[in-house]
Formats: structure tokens, sequence, C-alpha cells
């Protein structure tokens, strides 16, 4: 929607806005809830009921659902006794008679209370503003009574005064039916334009404000964060406690307009921080003293490291790398050296050359910047083996004096064989960690990574390694192992690889493999990305967030979060890292996604479903070569987004876009009237209009005393609608369709023309 924009915009138009009222939503927008969510608060309430004897059952869940019922029946009892569904907390502890209601009720505003969080950047531009002479008011719907608000505010913000505070339960009238905005407006005593209305749900904050006439701003987390957990919970089915909260507090706090630093912030970020976090705790109960973490990734996680004022030992980097360790630690390379170093996606022919001190003889030169993968099973791989067997003896003096002044490098850095140092490494096959065990004796070193491969497992039998990824997931971690490029090249950013070593000055120096050409143009998007997830650490760990660890549970949550975008990236994800360069050789590069790879999965296959089945199955050569295939999926079939595998539940709301135009392309309908103006019609509108079909009017019952838009569509009542002859809906509904195909099935009655699109049926 128009009104949702960027948060550096917004902060601009919020401080240069002309309205003398400033209306603002409480929660996700004055305030943010530690739990992340109400569901998260009922569950932090549940445990205190049973420690308290309120509640007789262990089970927290239990709990939940009969407080979500609770408030299903207070909500349905005044629909039928007034009309709407806006209560009370106290009429939902009131239709829950078989508990101690009262002390519930008491209980559950202390809960909250406790835990709330200050949006800090909103509040220092509204104490601006309050200031100018601005009035602030709260404008929300929720069930809380307002004297809770009032006392909260004056106890936690003092110096900020709230004129007046409209509670859609109190006032029986809420911001989605626009009435509260009525009640604003006569309160408030100025016309409807010289008033701003700040919040974060587009349809309640967005389109009925607007269609009061308000001025409006809003921060929506619905398509981002609302979004990422939504499909994270399918995974994992909760959530450690903070991880919405510091998404949502660096939304807020970020500025930055490159595509990358969003990735960076809400994805990036949290699995990283868990990570630091894990490592620090675990090095302070071994007793690390110094922790070694291997270039380049680790100069990120050095870095991630410094920003957490609990840790208590030295970290340092090393410039080590599987190319520089690899052919060094075996002394020669011979052909079946050749075969393990082609199942190796990019390495070319001109790094195994520069490997192993040679140059690359004239009658292979055409060939080597292309990978050794391809070369393999082309006729001239017999030069290649032949070349290379011809050289042996300048191979093997070569390969000595690698092993020598990697073995001197080590030694000059201060890696020791003690169980007070560890190493790091970002993760797979502990290949790393093996090569440099045959260099010096690491039997008593701490070495720990982020994930695991399956390969990993024969390490962990001489080395003391840790993972961050619980074994459970070792499907998961097979899926990032399969597309390691995704991460590396965003968390390596500009940092150089090393690929050899020298001596200067008597002290050993690495060899930092050359840039790719085209690397200082992703400059601008690498240090977003890097700024992003360092401002996130800022954020958190100033809090102490996570500083007593992360446990099995949470570790499999925050595992999720990369998983989730490897296996099921969107499509906006997709976009943001479809041409950053996979470095080969020589400085030059491959884009992550490149366009005949796109093409091909488009002639291969006809939707979402079966690509993914193509990617499942993974027979074709286009899955096992290609950099990362998932990405390739919403790129090939934009505006065709559906859950797949893991994601897909039942009774999910995301079905129903999906399904309504999967269901008006089979009945080959090309125009018709969306029934539905909230979120998900606005989801329908979307999809339908990106795949050529009209929607020709918009209909909601709220338009009965509202006068609003869906993108730029006016929304009409349905007897407008029908008085105009209009005979083919579809219902942007899920929880209600049945009742509203029911009231069309009457309203069109012997009308043989009219159809009816459900998100599982034409009717």
């Amino acid at each position: 929607m128009a009104e949702v924009i960027a948060m550096a915009t917004l902060q601009q138009s919020l401080m240069s806005t002309s309205a003398q009222v400033i209306s603002c939503d409480m929660f996700d927008t004055l305030i943010f809830r530690k739990s992340g969510t109400p569901h998260g608060l009922w569950r932090r309430l549940a445990e205190r009921a049973y420690e308290f004897g309120l509640w007789p059952l262990e089970d927290t869940e239990a709990f939940v659902r009969c407080r979500q019922q609770a408030e299903r029946e207070a909500r349905d009892h005044k629909f039928a006794k007034a009309g709407h569904r806006e209560v009370t907390l106290a009429e939902i502890y009131a239709c829950w008679p078989q508990v101690n209601s009262e002390a519930l009720y008491e209980l559950e505003q202390h809960i909250e209370v406790q835990d709330w969080c200050l949006n800090t950047t909103l509040i220092a531009m509204l104490k601006t503003l309050q200031q100018q002479g601005r009035r602030l008011v709260i404008t929300s719907d929720m069930y809380l009574p307002e004297v809770l608000i009032r006392s909260f505010w004056q106890q936690s913000c003092p110096d900020l005064e709230f004129s007046d505070v409209l509670i859609s339960g109190e006032c029986s009238g809420s911001k989605v039916d626009g009435l509260l905005y009525q009640m604003l407006i006569a309160r408030s005593k100025v016309l409807p334009e010289q008033i701003l209305h700040l919040g974060d749900h587009p349809i309640a904050d967005g389109q009925m404000a607007r269609a009061a006439g308000l001025q409006t701003l809003v921060c929506s987390y619905e398509q981002r964060i609302d979004r990422l957990e939504k499909l994270e919970n399918r995974l994992v089915a909760w959530e450690p406690e903070g991880l919405a909260l510091y998404r949502k507090r660096w939304w807020w706090a970020n500025i930055s307009a490159e595509k990358t630093s969003e990735l960076g912030g809400l994805v990036f970020a949290p699995a990283l921080y868990a990570w630091a976090a894990w490592v620090a705790r675990r090095c302070q109960q071994l007793g690390v003293k110094t922790l070694f973490c291997f270039r380049r990734e680790g100069e990120l996680v050095r870095t991630l490291l410094s920003y957490m004022p609990w840790v208590g030992f030295e970290v340092k980097t090393l410039a080590v790398s599987r190319r520089s360790t690899f052919l060094p630690v075996r002394g020669q390379c011979n052909t079946e050296t050749l075969y393990q170093l082609a199942a190796r996606r990019g390495y070319t022919l001109a790094e195994l050359a520069d490997d192993v001190g040679l140059a690359v003889p004239d009658a292979l030169r055409q060939q080597q910047t292309q990978p050794l993968t391809l070369l393999v099973s082309q006729t001239i791989w017999h030069d290649i083996a032949a070349w290379i067997e011809s050289e042996q003896t300048v191979i093997s003096t070569y390969l000595a004096e690698q092993r020598s002044l990697l073995q001197r490098y080590l030694a000059e850095q201060g890696v020791d064989n003690l169980p007070n140092v560890a190493l790091l490494d970002w993760g797979c096959g502990g290949s790393l960690f093996a090569n440099l065990a045959k260099v010096l004796p690491l039997d008593q070193v701490r070495c720990f990574m982020f994930y695991q491969s399956s390969k990993a497992a024969k390490v962990a039998l001489f080395q003391h390694l840790e993972v961050f990824q619980p074994w459970c997931r070792a499907q998961w971690a097979e899926v990032i192992a399969a597309y390691p490029e995704v991460c590396e090249i965003l968390l390596n950013g500009l940092e150089t690889s090393t690929c050899a070593y020298f001596e200067c000055n008597e002290r050993v120096q690495p060899v930092s493999v050359q840039n790719s050409a085209d690397t200082s143009a992703q400059k601008a998007q690498f240090d977003a990305f890097h700024t992003a997830v360092l401002s996130f650490a800022s954020l958190a760990a100033a809090e102490g967030w996570l500083k007593e660890g992360v446990s099995l549970d949470e570790r499999e949550r925050f595992f999720a979060i990369l998983y989730r975008l490897i296996r099921y990236p969107g499509l906006h994800e997709a976009l943001v890292l479809q041409h950053l360069p996979v470095p080969l050789s020589k400085g030059e590069s491959a884009p992550l996604l490149a366009h005949r790879d796109i093409s091909l999965l488009q002639s291969l296959t006809t939707n979402v479903t079966e690509a993914f089945e193509l990617g499942r199955s993974g027979g074709h050569s286009l899955v096992s070569c290609s950099w990362w295939y998932p990405g390739l999926i919403p790129l090939a079939f934009p505006g065709n987004e559906k859950a797949l595998g893991e994601l897909v539940v039942d009774q999910d709301d995301d079905v129903v876009a999906p399904g309504l135009l999967e269901q008006t392309q089979r009945a080959d309908i090309h125009s018709l009237v969306l029934y539905g103006a909230g979120s998900l019609g606005q989801r329908a509108m979307d999809l339908l209009t990106a795949n050529g079909i009209r929607v020709k009017a918009v209909v909601d019952r709220r338009a009965e005393h509202s006068d609003f838009e869906l993108n730029g569509v006016r929304v009409e009542t349905l007897a407008r609608v029908l008085a105009r002859g209009e005979n083919c809906f579809a219902v942007a509904s899920r929880a209600f369709a049945s009742e509203i195909s029911a009231q069309l099935r009457q309203a069109l009655a012997g009308n043989s023309a009219a159809r009816i699109v459900l998100f599982y049926e034409v009717q």
C-alpha cells in the first residue's frame, strides 16, 4: 500500500509534518512486547499462574488455548448484544468462570506492563514534536484499561504527555471499522487533515485512518518481520524471548536504503548474534583465554564478540582457509587429488595452478577460468592430469615449502595445543580443523562451528568439536551446505581469502586471493549488510541479550532462520541476492542467480510446485550445478509464491491468495469483484492483478459507514455492486469463506451466470 514507506522516509515525514495532533498506535509502535506476541505473553502468564496456584496444569499451551477461547466468547457475546466485537479485559475473564478470574485479571495486567519496552527511536521524535506544541494522543485497538495505559506512561516516560487515550474496548469502536477515528476527530476538535496517525498495520492504521481524512504514516512489519516469524514458527513452533523485540527495534533504528541492510538486520543478525553469544558462553565455561576466528567470516564474528562487554577472553583472526591448507598438508597433487578438487564448485584451473606453484601452460590457457567441475567430464581432463603428473617434483617442493610456512604462521600467531585455546570456523565438514591438526597437534584445542555436514562426524572423533546447530537438524545443515555461497559471500563481504604464504622480514605473511573485478561495485551493499548486522548486535548486546547463553531449543530456532532463507526464499530475498558476485579466479566472478538458469527452470517446469519438486528430486543438473537452486524458483515464477514443503500448514490464511489465483485461472475468469478489503484482500488483489486478472470492484461491509480504497479502487457495499449487475465474485477470506459465499449465493439466487470463487473451489 502506498502509505507503507521506508523508515528513513517515515522519520523525515513525521518530523516535518504540519499536523497539530499526533495520534499513535500503542503496540509495535509506541512500545514493543519482549515476549514478541500476545501468544508469547500468555505463555509467560501461564507460567506465573501455575506458580501462584491460579492454574492447575503445567501445560502452558492449555492455558493459552483457554485464554484465547475466553476472548472469542467475549467478542461473540458483544457482537450479538451490541453489533461490534470490541471488549475489555474484564469482559474476557467474565467468560472464564472456572478460574479465579479476578486474580488472573490483575496478574495479566501486571505481566503485560512488565513485558513492555519503549520504542526509544519514536519516543525521542515525539518529545521533539511535543516541545513544538503538538498534542499527542494514543489511539489503539486493545482490551486493556485506559487507567493502566496512563499509569504505565506516567511511570516509564513522565515527560511525554498524552492529552487523550482512546481504547477500542472502552470506546465500543475500533480503528478497523473506522469508528475510533471518528471519536478521535471529535475529541481532538480539529479538522481530520490536522491529525497525523502513526501505526504499524496497513489496514487499521493506514487504510481506515486515511478513509477518515487523517494523514497517515505506517511502519508495517507485516510484509517483513511478521512474515519471517510466521514462516520460521512453522519450522520451530516457538521463538526465543527477545527475537521479535530486537528485530523491531532494529527496524525502527535502521535508515539505510540498501536492500541488503534488511537482510542483514532481520535474517542474518539474529542468527549470527546468537551463535556469537553461545560461543562466548561456552568459552567462559571452558576457561578459554584465546579464540582464533578463521578469516574471512571470522572477522565479522570477532567484531560481534567485541560488542559483548561480558566477553573476557582475547579474540583474534587467523588468515587460513581450506584452499591454503588442503594441498600443503597432503604434500602432493596426484590424479586422486585432482578428482577431489573437481568436486569443489567454482574451483578453477587457474586456482589449481597457483596452489601447486605452477603457471597454466599455453595449451590450457583458454580453460584456465573454467571450474574443474566442468573440465572433469571433457577430454581435456586427460591433458590436465598429464600436465600435473609431469610436474610432480616442482609441486612436491612447493607444497613442502607451503606446509612449513603454514606451520610457522600458526606458531607466530600463538596457536598452541592447550585447552584454553579455541578455533572458530563458519562450518560444513570441519576439514579446515582437520587440515590444521595435521600441521600442528591440536587435540587439546576446542573447535567451534555454526553448522556441520555429515562429513564433520569423522572430525569430531579426533577434535573437541562443538557445533551451534543441533544434531536433530542435520538435514537442514545439508541444505545450507549444498548452497554455501549464499551465506559466505555476504559474511565475507570485501574480505579476501588466503591462498598461500610467504616470508617477509623474518615473519610469515598470508597471500590474499585477488578480489573479483566487480566486487568494488558491490561495496555499498556489503557495507550496508555488515552495518546492519553490527547495529543489531549493538542494540542486543547493550542490554545483555543471551548473555547467559543459548539453550538447545533456542539454538534450533535461531538455526531455522538461515535454513528458511536458503531453502524457502521469498521473491524479495531472491531479488536482493540475485546479482551477488560468486568469486571465481583471476578477479572474475559469476552472478549468484544467472538469467540462463532462470530461463531453463521456466522451460522445465510450469509453476512453483513443480519447480520445488524438481529440486527435491535432485536429478537435473540445474539443481546440482546452480549456485543456489531454491533462489531460482521465486525468480522464475514471480507473483506466484505459495507455501512449500515444511511451510505448508492446514487452516492458514496464506493459502487464500494463491488459491484464488489458481481457481480463477482454472475457471478461465479474467475479471471479477473482490469481496474483502483487509490484509487478505490486499494480498489477493496484488496477486490477481500481477497475473492479468482485472479486479473491477472491491466489496467490504465496512463500506456501509466508511469511504475508503484498496489499491486505488473504491471499496463499496455489496448492494451497490449488485445493483450494477456484477455476478462474479472472489472471496478473500478463509475463516468466513463459507459465511460470505452463503450470503453471495442468496443475493445471486436465480442468476445462472453467477460465479463465486473461493480459495478451494468455484461455485
